[in-house]
């Protein structure tokens, strides 16, 4: 769905954003209204188009070569699945709950994602017990794409200072490798044959 509007403050905005994205799955985009009036600039259009594609599916970076390949491989020497974990806290003096959110990689080539969000206790920046359904759900979605679980796994966590490092390393690392024993007794694992699976976990 693309649709022309004011700005990304807007109540229409953000009413169709959560209606499209939360109730309905349908991507979309918002064209401003002050750029779209008269003659649109060639580097708006691209812009515009370069979402549109990401929002479908699609490639927009690569490489030409001799075979005119558009895509890039991402330089991974085995399966990895890339995360990306952090938390949003509400304003100071603010009664709403903190929302914890992760993101997977889930193709080789750096384009797919899926995601996952959870409210939980507000100003609280370790992950709780719904990570490990979050990632369980993440690790299952990258293993139908990629004909099997990854081999690595790569987290990049964002928010964490140097007071809580500890305590977040070692109950989300630990979130991770509870969830890929879990994942052996599946079965989906089992049809498969996996019966012993622990990825090699960057934090």
């Amino acid at each position: 769905v693309v649709f022309k509007g004011p700005d990304t403050a807007s109540v229409a905005y953000s009413e169709i954003k959560r209606v499209c994205d939360i109730l309905l799955g349908v991507p979309t985009t918002c064209v401003n209204s002050k750029k779209s009036r008269g003659e649109f600039k060639l580097a708006t259009v691209k812009g515009i188009v370069l979402k549109i594609n990401a929002k479908l599916g699609g490639y927009s970076v690569g490489e030409i070569g001799p075979s005119v390949n558009w895509r890039v491989k991402l330089p991974w020497k085995d399966k990895t699945m890339v995360f990306g974990i952090d938390v949003s806290h509400p304003a100071p003096g603010s009664r709403q709950p903190s929302v914890f959110a992760i993101t997977a990689l889930m193709d080789e080539w750096g384009h797919r994602y899926l995601s996952r969000y959870k409210a939980q206790s507000r100003r609280v920046e370790v992950g709780t017990t719904d990570m490990e359904e979050m990632i369980e759900g993440l690790i299952e979605d990258f293993s139908r794409a990629n004909e099997g679980p990854p081999d690595s796994i790569l987290v990049y966590r964002d928010g964490v200072s140097d007071s809580q490092f500890g305590q977040v390393l070692a109950t989300e690392v630990e979130a991770f490798r509870t969830v890929a024993r879990r994942l052996c007794e599946t079965e989906m694992f089992k049809s498969e044959g996996i019966t012993s699976w622990m990825p090699t976990i960057t934090y």
